[in-house]
């Protein structure tokens, strides 16, 4: 069930959320149509005959179709508010009882105040009904039924209004135990002040009814019978006015009035009394009528009688016979024009202009009432002159109507006779000038036709002074009074200082002669003659100046007016309404007759001179004219700031301290200042624009000053007392906002730049200097942030005070709203700059309690609180971190829990409040706020486990069922409310409700089915682009949840494992990891193309930083494109005339950029939803997956240009490719040959595209990310091709391009990349680290393996050269070799890391026949003897336990292949082999020898190395290496040589010498086991751990006895 406080809230913001659905609407239409009788009959809420007198519970409540239940407690406020307050105790049930479902409050007053909000809300939200009409579903539906019950509808609102004020001042007190005299006070007191707030609402609805309606004569006598009672009510409220503001009485004698015109008859769109209105024809009702206003007090209607009875008289006159007996009836013998001046002089005698004056500053801010006063004003012209006081009624009306209206008004008949009246006058200061003026500065056209060319000009004087001629033309008809002047007449303009300076009348000169009663007066002439009326009144605002200022004479009251006027004036012509060429030209003509530079040297002489004087009322004329002044004339405005001592110069405080000290604090009037504030949003805004023409060290200066002093204002103005409080809400809105936009254009846009270099930069140090005052940390009392935090909250305590509630659907909603905007931004800029908590934000968790109850409380705020929360929650804190739970406490958690639980569950909660929990609540999920974040997951405090106590529902869980709706959710709302949900299920893994879930994951599953339908529609325009994104920014979200209920579930979750099963998925995940549409030219030119047609400029420049784009809700946040509409409006290149301006083409950037960006989430998401499966799917990885691995390497064949953004999902399809390729490898399954083949195609086509950047990037293994992946999962195929005899046949062609574009040329460039950094190193002579060293390993010892594994498929003969071929075509055989040539110039940790890995690819290498051939042929042997590294270790005595890396470079690589060629050529290789035992005799001669050695020292390297010299020597007497050696030395030496290549182990008994000394290690095992020593770590440990020194000294001693056997 519904409150109108709901309905009101949600038809009040329906403006801000137009993708609010229609199942909102359709809640609220049912409501309304429920309701009808409440609507209708406004008296309901209401019971002053105590009608209800049953004092028993009836537990339950049936009213208007639904039912309520109603609590005791409840049941006895209503009982108790139904005697004090009068209220319905029908109603007040109704309210409580809805009030409890949401919270308990046992408050009478709160109790009271929300039954109060709910009758007031429903009066706005009829007036909302009644003025809006696009709501969904609503639409004109309640407009027709109000007007067709309308008659009803009104009477009904008059009685009520009625009975209101006949009953204001209430009952007396009674004594009762539940309500206190004190209470009784304060509920009376809240009564009449929402009394006051109903009788203006409904005085407004009726304004809005009577304008559509024709009111019958029954409802005409009403109303003005209704206009009596008022008096006595009026009394009451005058009695009163120390309770409550002036201006609330002042706004409701202002409707009154108003309405009244409208039953008199005022037409608002002919200005003219509706002929057809009922009483007008009838006798008896227009003479009721007249009698009861003859004792009206209200000189609006007294006025409009008098108009009326004049119209009477001018249809006698007409129409005579209709007219004649009406008139008998009603005035008998008492003649008309008596009783219309008796009704006008009463009017008159009752202040009808002052009147007018109140009613214009009361209700004038609403259109619809500056519109019926323009229209009544109309109407006075045709029975009242033109004086001063009319024309400046006229002014302020028109200035507050709206642009159609005035000029309506303007071309009207009645007004142009006045004007034309007035023009005639000209130049009288008082009977025409300054009205002239006044109401000219209405319009800046209208003022130009009446000042550019003036054709008449009165003069006051005596004829007698004159020589003249009468006129004596045949050819006319002039009369005597027409004469010519004879010779010329000099005049004194007006205001003329200059007793020289006169005007000439030339001779011939025609005028005429205007008769006057008095013949003691001086005649007058009007003379007809042409003259500029700019020129005369910029002469005359000189002459004030000469009084004013250079003689320092005060004004007098009439040089006051006129210059207040002219000054007005000049603010009309410099508004935006007019061209800037016309308003150049008006200037121009205003300065023609100056003997300054320009008008404006003399306007701001006369402002500098009110400084001086101190003069308020002529300061805030002149300070409302500079922003306006701003539109044309930017410069002067800023000339004249700079110089003025309005601010802060040579260390002297400014005149607006002052101004502010003794002239607005103490009177509370704070218009200068309002204005001020104005100005200073003008002056930014002025300084961001283009081709500015003033210096911009200036204009810092002056917005600096400014803000300092704007600074001291807001820190205490809400301490100030004020003669109209509403100045106290206008003044606090124009300092947010000039504070919102300072600190949002220097930290909102280019967060990448420094604040010196952004465009913003002219007010960098002023917007520093906000945020510094604002977000200090120092002190424990910043008074600017204790205004911010009390603004934020002022609406607890203002909410109801009639005085507050006339401003409060404007200013006063403003300047919270803004507030808490303002809020947000610093709060967001805090934690962008990295500042320490501030302490406003820990005003704001101290005060926390107070915002969950004023989100409680008002509806209107609740968005607003709720973001505010998620900024709080959000920042991140350096220490003392506060948590939220501990300064709510249990109570104000509770009542946050259930008040966003029940705003999640109703049916009418608006969108923006929806986003904004569900923003709220995955901030909360993620921050260090645990114990709150428990309780909305669970509904119970942590601490209050053991005791089950539970005090609301799991949020999480209302998230849930709200997703069940996700179909009729629109999908920026549906992504808000599942990113809510995967938060949750990412950070709190206990968050598993299985009732819900399997609903849950079904409708999600729905959403994601229908997903790809809806994508493969066409989407061209922006805005179907925006949806499109959308649409996979939601996809995104669901598979990104399926991902992480796999990834955290220990159960299986059969509807979610059952898609994974179906044929249909491989299209799933083929759409999904299809990145369409992406504009890769769009988005690499936009910027230089932006910066070509400006070239002072740069797009980024316009970048939203991200701490913004969380708090602005609108599609298009990627640039500030608000900002540069305003920056380049009038650059028709921006917007575009007859072509698409660039502006569209920015539009079309971002949301094809943002589109990629969520389909590239929407991949990703898929491949972490792929994973989780793979890895919890409870069977083996079913074949058909090889598919997916498939389309995978396709998307990424298919992708023709890959640009930076493609990046990451091109490097997600490899990496899921590889992880499926490794399950199944892992699971052992059998995959077809042809799959396998088909695969590593599709890999290769990947590895040789531009798109992989494997060429470019091995080399220095950059974005190895790429590459890798495709080099995985060729290891896993050639592994899993390892068991098919004809794969290495099948795929030949395939594998030896692979082998030449990954190892052969990888290898070569990272070796060739490596000796060129070595080369570097030592060129500079200095030692230091090479590149990504780690990396390329990495990629090398990859390469070797892909190698290795093509070896194992023990290739043809004509495979392996075609390998040895490209390897040596290439160069890598070379590059190898010349890098172990270099290998001992660089070292890590004094290790030589580069020998053994290059030896490890050489032996590697060497294992197939025609490679290890091709090594020969490039000088292997030559290199392995000559190298640095093999020097070293050729001087022997190379030990393991001393020279480790040296030993490992002859044990793993040297000697292995010298074995692996002699194995693979045999004798072929004797000869080179002998060679190279030579080389390196003296290090086998150590080796053999340290056996027999006392400081033996035994380790697995010796035992290995030794194993290898025998098994060397053995072959070398298999290959009868002696003979060979014999016929190689027997043409050098005829005596018989005992041939020894390696010693120690060539004859019998060397072997047996090593024999028995390795027998002697046996036999006494506490010697051998003395001299083992570790090689590595891991031997180490083993050795040091008793337990394990054991095995691994029997492993040892197995290994003698092996090398012991091996001898033999």
């Amino acid at each position: 069930m519904l409150s109108f406080c709901d309905i009101e809230n949600h038809l009040n913001s329906y403006d801000d959320q137009q993708n609010d659905n229609k199942l909102i609407f359709s809640e609220i239409l049912s409501c309304l149509n429920e309701n009808k009788q409440l609507l209708l009959n406004p008296s309901i809420f209401n019971d002053y005959n105590h009608s209800k007198s049953t004092t028993t519970n009836p537990k339950t409540l049936n009213l208007r179709g639904s039912t309520y239940t109603i609590a005791e407690d409840d049941f006895q406020t209503a009982l108790m508010l139904n005697k004090y307050s009068n209220l319905s105790l029908n109603e007040s049930l109704r309210v409580l009882s809805l009030r409890s479902v949401k919270i308990r409050d046992t408050k009478i007053l709160s109790l009271a105040s929300y039954i109060y909000n709910e009758r007031n809300s429903v009066w706005n939200s009829i007036l909302l009904l009644l003025t809006e009409t696009s709501y969904p579903l609503i639409e004109k539906q309640y407009v027709e039924y109000f007007d067709s019950v309308n008659l009803e509808f009104t009477k009904n609102i008059v009685k009520y209004l009625q009975e209101l004020m006949n009953n204001y001042l209430g009952v007396e007190y009674t004594t009762s135990e539940r309500v206190t005299r004190k209470d009784f006070e304060k509920l009376k007191a809240l009564r009449k002040s929402n009394d006051l707030i109903t009788i203006t609402l409904l005085l407004k609805l009726l304004t809005i009814l009577y304008l559509r309606s024709n009111l019958p004569i029954e409802q005409t006598l009403d109303w003005v019978t209704f206009l009596e009672s008022l008096k006595l009510f009026y009394n009451t409220l005058y009695m009163e006015n120390n309770k409550f503001d002036a201006k609330v009485i002042s706004t409701i004698k202002s409707l009154v009035s108003i309405n009244g015109l409208i039953v008199l008859g005022l037409d608002t769109t002919t200005f003219s009394i509706k002929p057809d209105i009922p009483y007008f024809t009838d006798s008896s009702s227009f003479k009721q009528l007249q009698m009861l206003l003859v004792n009206s007090d209200d000189p609006l209607l007294l006025y409009m009688w008098s108009f009326i009875l004049f119209t009477k008289s001018c249809l006698l006159e007409e129409t005579p016979e209709t007219e004649f007996q009406f008139i008998k009836d009603v005035f008998d013998d008492i003649p008309i024009s008596n009783l219309t001046t008796q009704f006008a002089t009463k009017a008159e005698s009752l202040n009808i202009f002052q009147t007018l004056r109140n009613v214009t500053k009361a209700i004038t801010s609403n259109s619809v009432y500056s519109t019926i006063l323009c229209s009544y004003l109309s109407l006075a012209l045709n029975f009242i002159p033109i004086n001063i006081e009319m024309s400046e009624i006229i002014r302020d009306v028109l200035l507050r109507t709206p642009i159609e209206f005035v000029e309506k008004f303007l071309i009207s008949p009645s007004f142009d006779k006045k004007v034309k009246i007035l023009t005639g006058k000209l130049p009288l200061v008082t009977e025409a000038l300054i009205p002239l003026i006044n109401i000219s500065s209405v319009h800046p056209e209208f003022a130009d036709f009446q000042w550019n060319s003036i054709n008449t000009y009165m003069v006051e004087l005596k004829l007698g002074e004159l020589n003249y001629d009468l006129v004596d033309d045949d050819n006319t008809s002039m009369s005597s009074d027409y004469i010519v002047l004879k010779t010329e007449l000099l005049v004194t303009p007006p205001f003329e200082t200059d007793e020289n300076c006169k005007l000439p009348l030339p001779a011939g000169t025609k005028g005429k002669i205007i008769p006057i009663v008095n013949s003691t007066e001086d005649d007058v002439i009007i003379f007809s003659f042409q003259y500029n009326g700019w020129s005369m009144i910029g002469r005359i605002l000189q002459n004030i100046c000469v009084s004013y200022v250079e003689k320092n004479t005060d004004l007098s009251e009439l040089e006051e007016k006129i210059l207040c006027s002219i000054v007005q004036l000049i603010s009309t012509i410099g508004s935006s309404y007019i061209s800037k060429e016309k308003y150049e030209d008006i200037v121009e003509q205003l300065s023609s007759f100056v003997s300054q530079n320009d008008i404006f040297t003399i306007f701001f002489r006369i402002f500098e001179h009110s400084l001086q004087k101190r003069k308020y009322s002529l300061l805030t004329i002149f300070m409302h004219s500079l922003p306006i002044l701003f539109t044309h004339s930017p410069s002067i405005i800023w000339s004249y700031l700079t110089s003025s001592e309005l601010l802060d110069r040579h260390g002297k405080n400014g005149m607006v301290t002052s101004i502010l000290g003794s002239l607005e604090i103490p009177t509370g009037d704070y218009e200068f200042t309002i204005v001020l504030s104005k100005l200073a949003d003008k002056l930014v805004q002025n300084s961001l624009m283009l081709n500015s023409d003033y210096s911009v060290r200036a204009k810092q200066d002056v917005i600096y000053k400014l803000t300092l002093h704007l600074l001291h204002v807001y820190e205490s103005y809400q301490f100030w007392i004020y003669s109209d409080r509403q100045q106290r809400y206008d003044l606090g809105y124009y300092l947010t906002s000039f504070f919102s936009q300072m600190v949002h254009h220097v930290y909102g846009i280019d967060s990448e730049s420094k604040l010196k270099d952004k465009f913003t930069s002219v007010i960098s140090e002023a917007s520093e200097r906000i945020v510094e005052t604002f977000l200090n940390a120092q002190s424990p009392d910043v008074q600017a942030a204790r205004t911010l935090s009390t603004v934020i909250l002022s609406s607890n305590s203002d909410l109801n005070s009639a005085a507050n509630y006339q401003s409060l659907s404007q200013t006063f909603k403003k300047v919270i709203y803004l507030s808490y905007k303002f809020s947000n931004l610093l709060i967001a800029v805090r934690g962008s700059l990295h500042y320490p908590p501030s302490t406003f934000e820990k005003i704001l968790f101290i005060k926390s309690p107070e915002l969950v109850e004023l989100y409680n409380k008002n509806s209107a705020l609740k968005a607003n609180v709720i973001q505010l929360f998620d900024s709080l929650v959000g920042i991140p804190w350096t220490d003392n971190y506060p948590f939220l739970l501990s300064y709510l406490g249990k109570d104000h958690s509770k009542l946050f829990l259930n008040a966003i639980s029940l705003d999640l569950k109703s049916k009418i909660t608006s969108h923006r409040l929806l986003k904004n929990i569900y923003s709220f609540f995955s901030t909360l999920m993620g921050s260090k706020q645990d114990g709150l974040a428990i309780l909305f997951l669970t509904g119970s405090i942590a601490e209050e486990k053991e005791k089950k106590e539970k005090i609301g529902d799991s949020i999480l869980d209302i998230l849930k069922q709200n997703a069940l709706k996700l179909d009729v959710l629109p999908d920026s709302l549906g992504c808000a409310l599942l990113d809510a949900i995967a938060y949750s299920l990412n950070t709190w893994t206990k968050t598993k409700n299985s009732n819900i879930d399997s609903q849950f994951i079904d409708v999600l599953l729905k959403k994601l089915k229908k997903f790809q339908s809806d994508t493969d529609k066409r989407y061209e325009s922006i805005e179907d682009t925006l949806v499109l994104s959308k649409k996979y920014e939601l996809t995104s979200k669901i598979v990104e949840i399926f991902a992480l209920y796999l990834f955290s579930s220990h159960d299986n979750i059969p509807n979610l494992l059952q898609f994974f099963e179906q044929p249909a998925l491989v299209s799933y995940i083929k759409h999904a990891f299809t990145i369409n549409d992406y504009d890769n030219k769009l988005q690499e030119n936009i910027s230089s193309e932006f910066q070509g047609i400006w070239p002072h400029l740069r797009l980024s420049m316009f970048s939203v930083a991200p701490l913004l784009r969380k708090i602005i809700d609108n599609e298009h946040t990627t640039f500030d494109l608000e900002f540069m509409d305003r920056l380049l409006a009038n650059d028709p290149r921006w917007k575009g005339t007859n072509t698409v301006g660039f502006r569209e083409k920015v539009l079309k950037a971002t949301s094809n950029f943002q589109c990629t960006l969520h389909q590239i989430s929407t991949a990703k998401a898929w491949g972490a939803l792929l994973t989780s499966y793979i890895k919890k799917s409870p069977k083996k990885l079913n074949i058909s997956f090889l598919t997916i691995a498939s389309c995978l390497l396709q998307c990424n064949i298919d992708m023709l240009d890959r640009s930076a953004i493609m990046t990451q999902v091109y490097c997600e399809r490899l990496e899921l490719c590889f992880f499926i390729l490794y399950v199944i490898h892992n699971d052992g399954t059998m995959i077809p040959e042809g799959e396998l083949i088909a695969i590593f195609s599709q890999l290769i086509i990947i590895l040789k595209s531009n798109s992989s950047l494997y060429l470019s990037n091995i080399a220095d293994s950059n974005n190895n990310n790429s590459y890798r992946p495709i080099f995985r999962s060729m290891l896993i195929i050639l592994k899993m091709a390892n068991a098919s005899k004809t794969f290495l046949e099948n795929a030949s062609d395939d594998l030896l391009e692979f082998f030449e574009l990954s190892f052969c040329k990888g290898t070569h460039l990272i070796f060739s990349a490596i000796l060129s950094d070595i080369n570097v190193l030592n060129s500079d002579g200095e030692s230091g680290t090479i590149f990504n060293m780690a990396e390329r390993f990495q990629d090398l010892f990859t390469l070797l393996s892909i190698f290795t594994h093509i070896n194992k498929f023990k290739p043809t003969n004509d495979f392996s050269i075609v390998l040895a071929s490209s390897l040596n075509e290439v160069g890598t055989l070379k590059v190898i070799l010349n890098m172990y040539s270099s290998a001992h110039l660089f070292k890590l940790n004094n290790d030589i890391i580069l020998g053994p890995l290059i030896l490890s690819f050489i032996t590697e290498l060497c294992t197939m026949k025609p490679i290890a051939e091709k090594f020969i042929t490039n000088g292997l042997f030559a290199v392995l003897l000559e190298s640095p590294l093999s020097i070293m270790i050729q001087q022997g005595n190379i030990k393991p336990e001393l020279y480790p890396s040296l030993h490992n470079i002859w044990r793993n690589g040297l000697l292995p292949i010298c074995l692996i060629l002699l194995s693979e050529f045999g004798s072929q290789m004797l000869s080179d082999c002998c060679l190279f035992v030579s080389y390196f005799s003296k290090q086998i001669k150590s080796t053999i020898s340290i056996w027999s050695d006392s400081n033996l020292r035994i380790s697995n390297p010796l035992i290995v190395e030794t194993s290898q010299l025998i098994l060397l020597q053995k072959i070398f007497e298999s290959l009868d290496y002696k003979n060979f050696l014999s016929k190689a030395s027997a043409g050098h030496s005829s005596k018989e040589t005992n041939i020894e290549l390696i010693t120690g182990l060539d004859s019998s008994f060397d072997r047996k010498l090593l024999n028995s000394e390795l027998n002697r290690l046996l036999i006494h095992p506490k010697y051998l086991n003395s001299r083992i020593i570790a090689s590595n770590l891991e031997e180490q440990y083993s050795l040091d751990d008793e337990s394990l020194r054991v095995g691994f000294v029997k492993d040892v001693i197995q290994k003698i006895k092996a090398l012991q056997e091996s001898l033999n």
